[in-house]
Order: structure tokens, then sequence, then C-alpha cells
């Protein structure tokens, strides 16, 4: 194989493409973005977490008087909720489920309900892609950043960056949690709305849908949604706010002098 020379335009061009990447405006929207990305990943982790859950539909079991309005015991409602979830990890269509109800066996999901929760799992297979996402570009930027940009300067910017990300997704998730407090049922119609592209999520009052997860249950998994969302920003912004103030005094040289408090160093 032929030696490979490099003419000095070629080396020009190079030292002008890594000039721009490491440019104030090339940095300041990949930083940007990286921000924009931690609440994107929390809040879909979180929500894909809640509704995979058992707990949450053990919750569902205990509760709202959800029992005595769909005439299935405990371990009934339970196994539907698992198939549910089964049904949400998988290629089949559509939703086919029997159970039994007051004493009867039944199907018991109109056509109707059966192509909501279509609808259901192409949402749900969404988050999945969201949290995906935003998890390959913040890890995508600490590789490419260290290379581009050098380890000294990378972990000061992925901190600052970590730090408003967590300030942004708790400031999100207060407008969500006031929402959700004061207007539940508005937030809940709006959020249908803008989920769906169709009206199949209206549904009857004496669907099996709306008696197994009435709003309060939507209520419910919404507040441990936010709540683990809020304190996991809360435990990243603090560990990078620590993190900036140890390297902020480590740089300025604002830390202890030992010639002055070890009384050995005279």
């Amino acid at each position: 194989m032929p030696p490979v020379f490099l003419d000095k335009e070629t080396f020009a061009l190079n030292d002008v493409s890594m000039s721009f990447f490491r440019s104030k405006p090339f940095v300041a929207v990949i930083m940007t973005l990286f921000v924009i990305g931690v609440p994107f990943f929390l809040i879909s982790t979180n929500l894909r977490t809640v509704i995979n859950s058992g707990w949450l539909y053990s919750i569902g079991a205990s509760n709202f008087d959800t029992l005595e309005r769909t005439g299935m015991t405990r371990d009934e409602y339970l196994r539907v909720t698992k198939e549910i979830k089964r049904y949400f990890k998988s290629d089949e269509e559509p939703l086919q489920v029997k159970a039994v109800v007051f004493g009867s066996e039944e199907e018991i999901f109109t056509t109707r309900e059966v192509r909501h929760m279509s609808d259901v799992k192409l949402m749900v297979r969404g988050l999945a892609k969201v949290q995906w996402c935003s998890l390959f570009f913040m890890l995508g930027v600490l590789v490419i950043g260290r290379f581009l940009w050098g380890t000294k300067a990378l972990w000061p910017r992925i901190a600052k960056g970590l730090l408003w990300g967590a300030v942004l997704t708790i400031a999100l998730l207060v407008v969500i949690g006031l929402a959700s407090v004061i207007g539940f049922d508005a937030a809940f119609t709006w959020f249908h709305e803008v989920a769906f592209e169709n009206n199949r999520w209206l549904l009857n009052t004496n669907d099996y849908l709306l008696l197994m997860f009435p709003e309060n249950f939507f209520l419910t998994a919404t507040l441990i949604a936010a709540g683990m969302t809020v304190a996991q920003a809360v435990v990243t912004g603090a560990v990078a706010r620590v993190y900036l103030r140890r390297t902020r005094t480590r740089s300025t040289g604002d830390g202890p002098n030992p010639s002055r408090s070890d009384p050995t160093s005279k």
C-alpha cells in the first residue's frame, strides 16, 4: 500500500473543523441539549418504571373500590394487569383478556377499549425511545466531549449540565404537580388530547378500563413517578453542585492553607 501524505491544506482544514467543535456557540448548543436531555431521561425512565411495576397495581387493587366495581378478586385483578403489561412488551395484537367477573368468565374489554390499548402500547414504546435516545445522547456527549474538549474542560461542563438539568426537571414537575393537584381532570384530558391522535380514549363509565384504572389511579401513579423524579433530580443536582464547588475551590486556591492550620509546618 503506497504511503499517504497529508499536505498543509488538509491540516488546516482539520484545524478549522476542530476549532468549530470547540467554539463557544457549538459547545453551548450541545450542552443546552444535554440539559434538556436530563428531564427527558429521568421522567421517561420513572414513568416506565411505574407502568411496569407490580406495586402500583397492588395499590390499585387495594384502593379506589376497584374490586367492588369490577367484580374481580384481588388475584384476578393482578392477573389481568400482568396480562396487560405482557401485552405492552409483546408484538401481539389485539389485546385479548378474559377474566372472572362476578363469578363468570368473559371477555372484559370492548372493541373500542382494545383499540385504545393499541394506542397506549405505541405511547409506552415511545417512552422507551425517549429514554434510550436521551441516555445515548448524554453518553455520546461524555465520550465525544472527552476527545474534543479534553477531560479537564469536560467534567465541569457535564456537572453544570446535570445541575441545570436537575433544576429544569424540578421546575417542570412543579408545574405538572400543581396542574395535577389543582385541576387533574383538565390536565388528564389535555394529556390524552396531546398523546393520542384519535378520541378512542373517550370511554363509557362502565367500561372495564375505567373500572380498573379510574382517574385516582392515574393521579397516584403520576404523583409517585413525580416524587421519584424529584428525588433523583435533587440528588443529581446536589452531587453536581458539590463537584463544581470543589473544582472552583481548587482552581482559585481558596482552600485551607496547611502552613496556617498545621503547627508542625513551621
